[in-house]
């Protein structure tokens, strides 16, 4: 019972790490992209990480303190964002890096006034 649990949960991360990385190459024109989040906010709590070479070509990547710089929060608030799902890193060995373009979409998203959509 517990093995066939574990193999249905691998198979469901499977089709979400498929529909993640269809949604992220989505193209989307230009006046939505800028008020559209890059990620889909997760069912569950686990972060979502994807390897570094899942990453297309001309994929520009952030630093953590780049991607706080951008979004004006502090490193914990980053974590937290990224323990919550909120937003997709990218690993590479040990570092973490995460996509400017999730970066800034999640800027955007989250400066919208609320009641403003």
């Amino acid at each position: 019972m517990i093995k066939s649990l574990l193999i249905l949960i691998e198979h469901v991360e499977q089709c979400h790490a498929v529909l993640t990385k269809m949604y992220n190459s989505l193209k989307v024109p230009a006046e939505l992209n800028r008020t559209l989040p890059a990620v889909i906010p997760p069912q569950s709590s686990s972060a979502r990480e994807i390897s570094f070479t899942d990453i297309e070509e001309g994929v520009v990547l952030l630093t953590i303190d780049d991607a706080c710089a951008r979004l004006g929060i502090v490193r914990a608030t980053l974590f937290n964002l990224r323990q919550e799902g909120k937003i997709t890193t990218v690993k590479k060995g040990r570092a973490v890096r995460f996509r400017e373009n999730d970066v800034e979409n999640m800027r955007n998203w989250y400066s919208i006034p609320k009641g403003k959509v």
